[in-house]
């Protein structure tokens, strides 16, 4: 059983949450240290290295096969040089790229933007590009001041593989930019998430404990009124012997206050001793059943002090508001995983309203609906003189356990 978190712990998180300086996004157009930006070009460099000397080795590779089966064998490293000559101006592209993506992520997330970014490159890098690889021709014909025929002599067709080959490293690059741009956002909101959740965590806990806090108050005010009737009944003995019961109840409700679930067989036995107190008071007057009880309900978790502010609000309502009997029962059973509670109590002749707190409904229904959620419910019903209070709870096993007093 995960135990409820202390009221200053809840504190100190809320006021983490709600007080700590807002701190600058990690990615975006924020300004990196040197040392940042030193490391994340180095990984864009080295990961550019890796697959492009990847994708010039495949490529030699195809090519140094061609010729063997063609019978010319010229060694695969001139191909792979060829080939990686060939591919600066891409790696330098796609490096570039990449860093200026990490700086500016947000800048380039609309398709628009994209569009505008591959249209800029399409006039300022691509002639740069064919240029590059008309020089790199005339070079290897020892006259590097034909570079500009040599462009001029390209065929369309090696325009075409070339834009290709722009156009589809752009698309690579932006497809893993806009990928990393959803991981990061994904994760940011799981994060944001994950800590909304854990503050109205620790706000629920923090109202619940301060509902118990009020609980004990309201116990030791009502269980103290059923001392003073005695006190004024000058039942001297009784009076003594109910302040001897009063002490062993307080125990139990300050221990119980503190946890999050209590066992039903001690919950039973503190709302029997409870009831034994009320008999002195009331007499003969108060007569009380406990039905449908068996040993496998013993360990079964409930709230702590969930059924005694509902026998307190039968017995204000009922016994406190005529001078004739009642006939209480609380009536349990097991249905599946479900723990079904049933408190009854006739009903008498009405007089007067019976002031007080009135908190025994109310802070139940709202208890349950903090502990469980739309798992369990309350309610109520008058029929055939009798007044219903029906609870339906999840009915879990733990090992939650009082020490006797």
């Amino acid at each position: 059983m995960a135990m409820c978190a202390t009221p200053l712990l809840a504190i100190r998180f809320r006021l983490s949450m709600t007080h700590t300086p807002a701190q600058p996004p990690l990615h975006g157009n924020t300004l990196a240290p040197p040392a940042a930006l030193a490391h994340e070009a180095m990984r864009v460099l080295g990961v550019n290295l890796l697959i492009w000397g990847l994708i010039c080795s495949l490529g030699a590779a195809g090519d140094y096969r061609d010729r063997l089966q063609l019978g010319q064998d010229g060694g695969f490293w001139p191909l792979w040089w060829t080939w990686l000559n060939a591919h600066i101006p891409l790696f330098s592209l796609s490096v570039g790229l990449m860093l200026l993506l990490s700086r500016s992520q947000e800048r380039f997330t609309a398709g628009s933007a994209i569009a505008g970014l591959y249209g800029a490159l399409a006039l300022l890098y691509f002639p740069l590009h064919m240029g590059y690889l008309a020089l790199t021709a005339a070079l290897r014909h020892g006259a590097a001041q034909n570079w500009w025929p040599a462009l001029l002599r390209m065929d369309h067709f090696t325009w075409f593989i070339e834009f290709a080959w722009f156009t589809g490293s752009f698309a690579v690059v932006m497809a893993v930019h806009v990928w990393r741009l959803g991981q990061q956002r994904s994760a940011e909101l799981q994060a944001s998430r994950e800590a909304n959740l854990a503050l109205e965590l620790a706000l629920e806990r923090q109202r619940l404990q301060g509902m118990r806090r009020q609980l004990e108050p309201h116990f030791i005010f009502n269980a103290l009124n059923s001392i003073s009737a005695l006190v004024r009944s000058k039942e001297q003995d009784l009076a003594l012997e109910g302040i001897a019961s009063l002490s062993a109840l307080l125990r139990y409700a300050l221990k119980a206050s503190t946890q999050d679930a209590v066992r039903l067989g001690d919950e039973i036995e503190f709302c029997e001793d409870y009831l034994a107190l009320q008999e002195m008071r009331y007499g003969p007057r108060l007569q009380c059943r406990f039905e449908g009880l068996s040993p496998q309900m013993q360990g079964i978790e409930i709230p702590p002090l969930l059924l005694q502010p509902l026998i307190e609000n039968a017995l204000r309502h009922d016994l406190d508001r005529h001078d004739g009997s009642t006939d209480l029962r609380l009536h349990f059973a097991l249905e599946g995983a479900r723990l079904h509670i049933e408190i009854t109590n006739s009903l008498g002749p009405r007089g007067p309203a019976n002031p007080g707190l009135g908190l025994g409904l109310s802070h139940t229904r709202e208890r349950l609906a903090l502990m469980y959620g739309p798992q369990a419910s309350l309610h109520t019903e008058e029929q055939a003189q009798r007044y219903q209070v029906r609870l339906e709870l999840p009915a879990h096993a733990g090992d939650a356990h009082l020490a006797p007093p």
